[in-house]
């Protein structure tokens, strides 16, 4: 639909390539985009019917998607927090692959992104190396995606985190929902340094520019 016209049942994540907003319709499983110059809402990927099936456009299924975020390349992420604790990837043909996890509950590290076990992935970003960063609420962490796929741990001894968002100047920024704190790291080749502010139960950041 069109503006107003246009029903969503639980919008949940949402990221901006040009003029299209893509959102996450964490309830109906879609991911939906609206151009924003004439407020037209199309489905991007997903059925409506809750699954973790990857394939083309039509076909592929999403269970309750959640963060979103979009690369240099237009690559669409979409994380899945409920059942299948996975990361999903849409690519600009419409076609869906899984990048990250294998649908088990778990916590793996420096493996390949399909080999990698994650609890609850939440939120998104992307830098501008096209490292993706994931909040892991039941790991207490964020996991780093590298652009050849390899998953590891980048940030630890988190309490629930929840939002991410990264700066134009790279610095990393975290929703500690249950530290009651933002935290942010300046990520630098000799390592990263962390600055927490104290705020009451954050849930969603981003950085504006």
């Amino acid at each position: 639909g069109t503006g107003a016209a246009a029903g969503f049942d639980g919008p949940c994540g949402f990221d901006l390539i040009g003029t299209t907003l893509l959102i996450t319709e964490n309830r109906a499983n879609y991911i939906r985009t609206v151009n924003t110059a004439d407020g037209d809402s199309q489905v991007k990927a997903g059925t409506g019917v809750a699954g973790f099936l990857d394939g083309v456009y039509g076909t592929a299924t999403f269970d309750h998607p959640y963060g979103i975020a979009i690369d240099s390349a237009g690559m669409v992420f979409v994380a899945e927090s409920h059942i299948n604790h996975a990361v999903r990837k849409i690519d600009t043909a419409g076609v869906t692959t899984t990048v990250v996890g294998t649908g088990a509950f778990g916590d793996s590290d420096n493996v390949i992104g399909v080999q990698a076990e994650i609890r609850n992935p939440g939120h998104l970003a992307i830098d501008s190396n096209d490292y993706l960063f994931i909040t892991s609420w039941s790991n207490h962490k964020v996991s780093m995606k590298s652009p050849e796929g390899v998953v590891t741990t980048f940030i630890t001894d988190l309490s629930t985190p929840v939002g991410v968002a990264v700066s134009p100047a790279g610095d990393l920024y975290v929703a500690n929902y249950g530290g009651k704190t933002v935290m942010a790291y300046q990520v630098s080749p000799a390592g990263r340094t962390a600055m927490p502010v104290g705020v009451e139960s954050p849930t969603e950041m981003c950085v504006v520019t």
